[in-house]
């Protein structure tokens, strides 16, 4: 764990008590144990389910978690963020269609990602260089997904 940390270079360490935890990582196979639920109970901590001990599965989800984005400036990714998360909110508050600018693949990765923790469908539109993301309101039409 510690070594995917550094080589992601993410801003986070270790804790051996689970209520000093900001984030609990947990194997598939431990999720559910009823200590893990109730220590999830108590701290209100989240949990991220991980599907092996596998180092690249590690890496996997914290990079998803910590919006990781390798060989991005971070200037560029802090921008994208914050597009997706002004789309975020008007799709949430004014149910609207929202287009975010273009960005190459990996920032679209990003973006799909922190769409997909508010529960929100997004879909990536256009060609490069001009391809976007797309973030659709709460419960749109199926068809609008589709186009």
């Amino acid at each position: 764990m510690e070594r995917v940390l550094r080589e992601l270079s993410i801003d986070a360490r270790m804790v051996r008590q689970p209520e000093h935890a900001e984030l609990i990582l947990a194997l598939k196979a431990r999720a559910g144990d009823p200590r893990v639920r109730r220590v999830l109970e108590r701290s209100g901590t989240p949990l991220q389910v991980v599907k092996g001990n596998s180092g690249a599965e590690i890496k996997r989800v914290l990079k998803a978690v910590f919006l990781v984005a390798p060989g991005v400036e971070e200037d560029a990714l802090r921008a994208a963020v914050q597009d997706a998360e002004r789309a975020i909110q008007r799709a949430l508050t004014e149910r609207v269609t929202v287009p975010l600018e273009p960005q190459p693949a990996v920032l679209r990765k990003v973006q799909h990602q922190l769409v997909t923790r508010f529960r929100l469908d997004s879909t990536s539109a256009g060609s490069e260089p001009g391809r976007h993301l797309i973030v659709f309101p709460p419960d749109a039409p199926s068809e609008q997904l589709d186009s």
